[in-house]
């Protein structure tokens, strides 16, 4: 099936108790303009309709992938079983990988091999998720990105927009590299880093276990528009106190009067 054909890059199928780190990774894929088939962005269109018929043919022919979040929650639910037997369903008859696994536990589903890669998702950060799902499709020549969009360091949305609360100083120098600025800050363990491109620079703080805590972008070319998924905005439309909470944040010292 060619890829204009498809309404969606990606279906999420998930439990209710889970939808909170699902929330996160559709609407940073929702920043990315990536299709994505999320419940709480279809009240609309699902208002009315028979459920069963609807979602039946999202998952057998509207989505070009469907990422399945696997829990205890979703092999004991009644509906997320109806999705995962349609998206089943379309898999056997797909030469390729359709069914995208995503582990909260180590619950088996039937008719899913354990040999089939996962995500694993206690370890991964939603907008890591959303990031590896965004190269998922554009390996795969699909959703609107080009197989061959070239990576250049910093410079690329890819590499900033991986950048998430929690992650390891590790996986950061992964995909930004060796910093030419790191000291100590404040407190003994605290470590900031930082770096430094044509358009924008990148602060980084690290707490004593070396996970990122905190980090900030600062655009020095006003021509440049970074997205923001997870505020929903866009760098330098808005001051900070136009967002929700922003005059509190507008306080705090390290944005100081910066813009978003």
């Amino acid at each position: 099936m060619d890829n204009d054909e498809f309404s969606y890059d990606i279906a999420l199928s998930f439990a209710g108790e889970n939808r909170p780190y699902v929330e996160q990774v559709a609407a940073a894929l929702k920043g990315r303009d990536v299709r994505v088939f999320y419940d709480d962005y279809e009240r609309a269109i699902l208002w009315g309709k028979d459920l069963y018929a609807h979602l039946s043919d999202v998952y057998r022919t509207r989505a070009r992938y469907t990422a399945i979040f696997i829990s205890k929650h979703y092999a004991a639910k009644v509906w997320t079983n109806h999705e995962r037997q349609i998206a089943q369903a379309r898999a056997l008859v797909e030469n390729e990988e359709y069914i995208l696994p995503v582990r909260f536990d180590d619950t088996e589903l039937p008719g899913l091999p354990s040999t089939v890669a996962y995500v694993n998702a206690n370890s991964t950060p939603p907008l890591v998720l959303a990031e590896i799902i965004e190269e998922k499709l554009r390996l795969s020549g699909r959703g609107g990105i080009a197989a061959n969009q070239p990576e250049q360091r910093g410079v690329n949305n890819t590499q900033w927009r991986a950048l998430a609360v929690g992650l390891s100083e590790q996986y950061v120098e992964a995909r930004l590299g060796i910093p030419p600025v790191r000291r100590k800050v404040r407190s003994e363990g605290f470590i900031e880093a930082a770096y430094s491109y044509p358009q924008y620079y990148v602060q980084v703080i690290y707490d004593d276990a070396r996970q990122l805590a905190f980090y900030a972008i600062t655009v020095t070319d006003p021509s440049l528009r970074l997205d923001l998924p997870v505020i929903g905005g866009v760098l330098g439309e808005k001051t900070f106190v136009e967002y929700p909470g922003g005059r509190e944040l507008h306080r705090c010292p390290y944005f100081g009067r910066h813009r978003p």
